[in-house]
Formats: C-alpha cells, structure tokens, sequence
C-alpha cells in the first residue's frame, strides 16, 4: 500500500468575522485571494496561497444555509486553528485504503466553492475524505483532491509583502505524544516518524507536525485549552529578520523565539498563533 499523504494541502483558521479577519491578514502582509462561497453551506473563505500549499480563513458568509457544524466548532473552540488538510487521493480507492490500514475514514464528497474574479465568477471543485480519528491528536484533518488545480491559484495571489513562501510546521499539544506513535504510523508511514524526549514528529511532504507534550508546553499568550489543540503553525520567509522589520512598522505585536522565529501572537491573527521561520535551504 502507498502512502495515501504526500504533503498539506492547507491549514484552516476558523474566524468570527470573515471580512475583519480579511483586514487582519492583510495587515500581516498577506496576499487574499477574492472571497470565496462554499457552495450550499453557510461557510465562505478568504484563501492565502503559496506555491505548493496555502492558508484558509474560513467564516460564515450566509448563516441560512447549512453549517456543516463549523459555527459550533467556532462557538466550542473560539477563532484560531481549527485543522489541517492533507494533500492526497480523496476518492473511493483512497478512503478504502485508509480502512485497510486502521484509520476511519469517510465516504468522499464532492465539494464546490465559487470565487469572486474580475472576469466572472468560477467554480473551484474538490474531494474531501475526512479522518475523524485525527481529533485525537488535535489536528482534526481530512485529505483534498483538487479536481480544479489549474484554478486555484493566480500569479498575483503567491507574492506577499511580509516574503511568505508556505507552509513549513504545525505544532498540536497532546498528553502523551509517544501514546499516539502506532497512530501516527497509520498516517504518513513509520518511516515518517520520528521520537525526541518530549515530541512525536511525523513528517508531511516538505512540512512536519509536531505532537508536543503539555506538560512541556508554554504560551504566555493563552491559557491551554482542555484536550488535544492546535497550537501553532510555521510558515517560511526569505528573510525573517526583514518580515519582522515589515510588521513592526505596521504595528503589529511581535516576539522572537529561541529558535529566532518570529513569532505573531493570536491577538494579531485572529486566534492563530503564527509563527516566521527562515526558508529551508
């Protein structure tokens, strides 16, 4: 059996008012595309795209239409992180294989949302198998099959002020991570995994997630929520200390961790903790 993941798609952080969270991203120094439209659902997005993957602001744009349980999510867990989507097959074969190898899985559905361009509106489509076992480690995540790729993404929509490249990390607080080291396996394969003292990193495609113990994690900025979470992401730069320069002088409230991140607290980034990091050589 293949490896049914071969990188992140795209990361989701789920926020309360779609059109401030616009504002508040753009203010980072991040290209939005035009507001999208889940078609038949109340959500709506605003996309920030890179040249292999991309970040998702995703929000209620019409609250008549079906929620698909996102307002209650969003009503549970508040703004922020709200999960990861894997690239990868999204049909029938592919949500078989994951049962083969353990891992629940959905049926594949078809998915729809209309963009807003210029010269008309289009239609982006894709699959999506969700893998509802992924909660217990935080990540609650699902696979996309784009069946529109040459849709999704525009010269003028991959270049940002702040030199964002893409998406490099997720780190979700977990109890116990090496509890989760069989499950992880299931995901990405055993030869994707590896073990430190306190983390549990499973590597997708060119980005890693990293499960880390509560125990040794710290954030001044927020108190822990219960259970498994989300707590932050990395995205590259070309020059981290030149993204820091550009955001301090845009006013934004910034900290520099001891790995020389540059680090955007959830006050600035509705709820997201967001980490810069220096482009992989």
């Amino acid at each position: 059996m293949t490896d049914t993941i071969t990188a992140i798609d795209h990361l989701l952080v789920g926020v309360r008012d779609l059109t401030a969270a616009g504002e508040a991203y753009q203010r980072l120094g991040f290209t939005l595309t035009p507001l999208g439209r889940h078609v038949g659902k109340e959500s709506g997005n605003y996309c920030i795209m890179f040249p292999d993957d991309y970040l998702e602001l995703k929000g209620v744009v019409d609250p008549s239409l079906p929620s698909e349980g996102f307002t209650d999510q969003l009503a549970q867990r508040g703004e922020g992180w709200i999960g990861v989507a894997f690239a990868g097959a999204a049909d029938e074969g592919a949500a078989n294989d994951w049962r083969e190898r353990g891992v629940e899985a959905s049926n594949p559905l078809e998915l729809a949302r209309m963009v807003e361009l210029p010269d008309g509106d289009t239609e982006l489509r894709f699959t999506r198998v969700r893998l509802p076992e992924t909660a217990r480690i935080g990540l609650d995540a699902f696979v996309c099959e784009h069946l529109t790729p040459e849709l999704t993404r525009r010269p003028e929509w991959l270049e940002h002020e702040n030199g964002a490249v893409g998406v490099v990390g997720v780190t979700a607080v977990v109890d116990e991570p090496h509890s989760f080291q069989a499950f992880a396996e299931k995901l990405v394969g055993a030869h994707a995994v590896r073990e430190s003292d306190h983390d549990l990193v499973l590597k997708a495609g060119a980005a890693e997630i990293r499960l880390a113990a509560r125990s040794e994690w710290h954030d001044p900025t927020r108190d822990l929520p219960p259970g498994p979470f989300i707590a932050s992401a990395a995205v590259s730069v070309r020059n981290p200390a030149a993204t820091a320069r550009f955001l301090a002088a845009r006013g934004v409230g910034i900290d520099v961790t001891s790995t020389g991140a540059v680090r955007v607290p959830p006050a600035e980034a509705c709820g997201a903790t967001l980490d810069f990091v220096e482009l992989p050589t």
